[in-house]
């Protein structure tokens, strides 16, 4: 608020010309992943991407977005998971990802019973928009075994590992990911974990960069025959 009442960078003014409905082209190179290094107003606003506040779509000029303001029609709730969401959970996923890549209903029964305090779920109302999982180990890398057998969680383990990142189709590019992974964050710094990791294919190293996870180089992961760059945020 006080970075907007003085104007910071024409902070204000851009965000009068949002509140009309006018798209705002911001540069997202320089933010550097915290609350308090803001430089310009672009780094304010990729913040507030990262949170969900700002909808966005990548320009054709690298590190620049066209950004607006979310609608908040119908409030988002983030909670974790139960047995009884397992086949919204399910479905999503199927929706989103090959079926290769995908997990099966019976892998989350899995997870679920294990670990279902480690799902963060978002929904519109009642429908379940997006979600991220995956459990806790000493293990410092990601295996593909993990993806498969969920009872290799320890609650009391070091990483928290993250095997998926999903978001439906038509809700991409507001921010969910973004909410959902801060969420997942801030409860492993809460935990006493030492960290996250998660893989990533090519093209979202720089978006997971982003959050503070810095690119380890390819994953032993061959999850899906595909090959994954292993990604750590260590606290």
């Amino acid at each position: 608020m006080p970075l907007i009442n003085m104007d910071f960078d024409g902070l204000r003014t851009a965000i009068i010309e949002m509140l009309s409905g006018v798209s705002v082209e911001v540069d997202v190179s320089s933010f550097q992943n915290d609350m308090t290094s803001f430089v310009n107003k672009d780094d304010v606003f990729t913040y507030l991407i990262h949170l969900g506040y700002l909808a966005n779509k990548e320009t054709s000029v690298h590190d620049r977005k066209s950004v607006h303001l979310m609608r908040k029609d119908k409030k988002l709730k983030i909670r974790t998971a139960t047995m009884d969401d397992l086949e919204m959970i399910a479905a999503v996923e199927a929706e989103c990802f090959p079926a290769a890549e995908a997990a099966t209903k019976e892998e989350f029964a899995k997870r679920l019973q294990h670990y279902s305090d480690h799902f963060w779920l978002m929904f519109e109302g009642e429908k379940l928009i997006a979600f991220v999982d995956g459990f806790v180990t000493d293990e410092a890398d990601l295996t593909d075994e993990m993806y498969e057998n969920a009872s290799m969680h320890n609650e009391n383990g070091a990483w928290q590992m993250i095997f998926g990142v999903v978001t439906r189709p038509e809700y991409r590019k507001h921010g969910l990911a973004a909410q959902l992974l801060n969420r997942a964050i801030a409860d492993a710094r809460q935990q006493g974990r030492k960290g996250l990791v998660l893989t990533c294919k090519d093209k979202l190293v720089h978006y997971y960069a982003k959050f503070g996870f810095v690119n380890e180089g390819v994953s032993q992961s061959t999850h899906g025959n595909v090959a994954w760059n292993q990604m750590r945020l260590t606290f």
